[in-house]
C-alpha cells in the first residue's frame, strides 16, 4: 500500500520495492501497529489502522533515520456485513498512506537520487 501510495502521489522520479537492483539515496520502512474494526467506541463502529514509517537516507552501508511518521486513519464501518468491514480497513489503509506521503519531509528530492534502469515499454 505504501508503495502504490508513493507512486500514486507522483512526487517521485522511481519508487521501487525490495529487492529491485539499482542505488537508492532514501528509502522507508513500515511498521502495522494496528489493523481491527473497532465496536468498543461508543458510537459507530470504525476500521483502524496505524502505522509508523521511518525515512532514511543511505550513505554507504549506513542509513540515518531522517523522520519517524506514527500514522492513523479511523474510517466509519458502514454496514454489518464481512463486506462492510473489509472495505472500511481498505479505505483506512488509503487514508493511512494518503498521510505518510503528505507528511513527507519536504528536503526530499523528486527523484530521491534514484538510479535504476527502467523497461522499454512495448510499442
Amino acid at each position: 500500500a505504501l508503495f502504490s501510495a508513493l507512486e500514486a502521489s507522483g512526487r517521485f522520479g522511481v519508487v521501487a520495492t525490495e529487492g529491485v537492483t539499482g542505488r537508492f539515496d532514501h528509502d522507508a520502512e513500515g511498521c502495522l501497529e494496528a489493523f481491527y474494526a473497532d465496536y468498543a467506541t461508543g458510537g459507530a463502529p470504525e476500521a483502524v489502522v496505524r502505522v509508523r514509517v521511518y525515512v532514511m537516507r543511505r550513505t554507504g552501508a549506513a542509513r540515518e533515520v531522517l523522520s519517524v511518521m506514527p500514522v492513523e486513519a479511523r474510517v466509519p464501518i458502514a454496514g454489518d456485513t464481512s463486506g462492510a468491514v473489509v472495505d472500511a480497513l481498505s479505505a483506512a489503509t488509503a487514508e493511512a498512506m494518503a498521510k505518510v506521503v503528505a507528511a513527507l519531509p519536504k528536503e526530499l528530492p523528486a527523484t530521491a537520487g534514484a538510479s535504476v534502469e527502467r523497461p522499454q515499454k512495448a510499442g
